[in-house]
């Protein structure tokens, strides 16, 4: 079974793998990690209030629905292979994923994807992406020769990464020099771009703060917190 935390890449792998592929959009790096015991969290009310790509409200029935997909397939022991990156979500995601085979001897293997690459054609240049999302479905054959086990031992010392994330609770996971930390949640107020005499709206400050920094946080996220910061 494959695996990924974002959506659109899931699609993607689906198309390129041809079988069948679990995205779960967990949003791991942003709020309250214990939400998934609870419908009424308030992550999920700030979540379906600012997300502007919403095809439903029920974030949290898709969440949990896509858990117990993850769950089924750990019970039945099939081997499964992780898509992920170093972006918060992923980081945060794979150790989740760990925890959730601990006491499992299922097979697990993973492929890292790095997120920037050189652009080698008729005119060099650097390529980054802010999520998995963003490659296409004919670039992922090329990483996967890079598959990889993961012990393990190495998946019990992910699975302690993951009870000390969650033990932390922080309101923001961000990634510091590869690092996973826990922060405050005006971690990014300050990647805000409002030029000084520009009258902008909110989507639009939104849009050039995603394309000046590709670091995978989500529009409805910076959405949150301009609001807020206007106040």
């Amino acid at each position: 079974m494959e695996i990924t935390f974002n959506e659109s890449f899931a699609s993607n792998l689906a198309q390129a793998l041809h079988q069948p592929v679990i995205g779960l959009p967990l949003d791991l790096q942003l709020g309250d990690l214990h939400r998934f015991a609870d419908a009424q969290a308030p992550f999920w009310t700030l979540k379906a209030r600012y997300d502007q790509d919403a095809t439903s409200p029920d974030y949290f029935s898709i969440s949990v629905q896509k858990i117990k997909e993850v769950q089924a397939a750990i019970a039945a022991g099939e081997p499964l292979r992780v898509w992920w990156s170093e972006t918060p979500d992923d980081l945060s995601g794979f150790y989740w994923l760990c925890d959730q085979l601990k006491g499992h001897l299922n097979q697990l293997s993973q492929v890292k994807v790095p997120m920037t690459a050189p652009k080698i054609g008729e005119t060099l240049g650097f390529r980054e992406w802010a999520n998995l999302g963003e490659i296409g479905v004919d670039e992922i054959p090329q990483y996967l020769p890079t598959t990889k086990d993961v012990s393990l031992a190495d998946r019990q010392v992910y699975e302690y990464v993951w009870a000390n994330l969650l033990a932390e609770n922080a309101p923001v996971r961000a990634t510091v020099n590869g690092h996973l930390i826990g922060v405050d949640e005006a971690f990014y107020d300050g990647l805000l771009v409002k030029p000084a005499g520009q009258d902008w709206s909110p989507i639009r400050i939104v849009g050039e703060t995603l394309g000046q920094y590709p670091i995978g946080v989500p529009d409805w996220w910076y959405l949150y917190r301009l609001d807020q910061v206007s106040r």
